[in-house]
């Protein structure tokens, strides 16, 4: 678990190397977005199998960011990396998920998308990505 000064995430492999589960909790900070997308970048993008598939789950996130410059900057770091696949988001309940929505889809297109749990998340990446099997944990 890593922390920035207002929020914590959690995150593991559903699949090694190719689907990575990250959980956001807490409220919004700018500095926690930059530290947040360094993680994802060095712990799964740059050690995963292309493409690196991130499922995120912000349901226990609050707040949003001000600056839609600062939010795309800051997300860029992960969403541009050559190893990003497909980044699905959980947490529809989520005040900023729409602000943060608009600024990955202009950076990821079609290979971003935003569903209700999990279990549709899993599926999701089952149909568009065919190395994936059955077993996404």
């Amino acid at each position: 678990m890593a922390q920035s000064k207002s929020w914590f995430y959690k995150s593991f492999w559903l699949t090694k190397g190719k689907v990575a589960f990250l959980e956001i909790i807490g409220e919004f900070d700018e500095q926690g977005l930059l530290e947040f997308n360094r993680y994802l970048r060095d712990t799964y993008l740059d050690t995963g199998y292309p493409p690196v598939h991130c499922i995120i789950d912000t349901a226990g996130f609050s707040g949003f960011p001000r600056n839609f410059r600062t939010l795309k900057d800051c997300t860029a770091i992960s969403a541009t990396h050559p190893n990003m696949g497909y980044v699905v988001l959980i947490g529809y309940e989520n005040a900023m998920l729409g602000f943060l929505a608009t600024s990955l889809s202009q950076l990821l297109g079609d290979k971003f998308k935003l569903v209700q749990s999990l279990q549709e998340a899993r599926a999701l990446l089952k149909h568009v990505d065919d190395r994936l099997t059955e077993d996404i944990a």
